[in-house]
C-alpha cells in the first residue's frame, strides 16, 4: 500500500476502540513502525499485535504515560485513537498528552464517540474529554459509532458495523497531510 499519513506518526490505540483501529491498519500492511496499544487490565491484547508495543494497566500499578512517551520521541508526531465515553481511555488519553507535551511531541487525536443508547453520561464524558484536549491545545477529529447505522445495511452485524467505521478512519487519515 502507498506510504499514507499513518505511516509517518507514532499510531497510539488506547483501550478497545483503539485495539481495534490498530488491528485493522496492521491488517492492511500500512502499520507504521511504532504502533503503541494502551490498554486497562480487562481488555486482553490480540494474536494480531504482534509488532505493537503493548502497555498495560497492572492490577495495582498505573500505566506509566511517561515511558509510553518516551518510546513515541523519535521525531514523528503521534496520531492517538480511542473511545472518549470510557473513563480509562478518556484519562488515559489526557495523561498520554501531558507526557507527550512535557517532552515536545506533537500529537494529533481521534476521538471516537458513543451510540446514541450508550446514553446522555457518555456523550457528555466524550464531549468533555473532546473539550479538555481541545482546552490543551492538540489537533483533535471525532468521529461517532452512531455514524456506523448509516455506513452500513439495517441486516449487518455490529462486527460489520465496526469494521465499516475503522474502515472510514482509515480513509480520513489516508487523505491528512503530513
Amino acid at each position: 500500500m502507498e506510504n499514507n499519513y499513518l505511516q509517518s506518526t507514532n499510531l497510539i490505540g488506547i483501550g478497545k476502540a483503539g485495539l481495534s483501529f490498530v488491528n485493522f491498519v496492521i491488517s492492511k500492511a500500512c502499520a507504521p513502525n511504532t504502533s503503541t496499544l494502551v490498554l486497562n487490565k480487562r481488555k486482553s491484547p490480540e494474536s494480531s499485535i504482534g509488532v505493537c508495543e503493548v502497555f498495560c494497566e497492572e492490577s495495582s500499578a498505573e500505566v506509566d504515560y511517561a515511558k509510553i512517551a518516551e518510546v513515541q520521541d523519535n521525531g514523528k508526531p503521534s496520531l492517538i485513537i480511542f473511545g472518549g465515553a470510557g473513563k480509562f481511555s478518556g484519562d488515559a488519553a489526557i495523561k498520554l498528552n501531558t507526557a507527550l507535551e512535557l517532552i515536545g511531541q506533537p500529537a494529533s487525536f481521534i476521538v471516537i464517540g458513543p451510540f446514541k443508547f450508550e446514553g446522555d453520561k457518555a456523550q457528555k464524558r466524550a464531549d468533555d474529554i473532546l473539550r479538555n484536549l481541545k482546552k490543551l491545545d492538540p489537533i483533535c477529529y471525532y468521529f461517532s459509532n452512531q455514524d456506523i447505522f448509516s455506513l452500513i445495511s439495517p441486516t449487518a452485524s455490529f462486527e460489520d458495523g465496526f469494521a465499516k467505521m475503522n474502515s472510514e478512519i482509515f480513509s480520513f487519515c489516508s487523505r491528512l497531510q503530513k
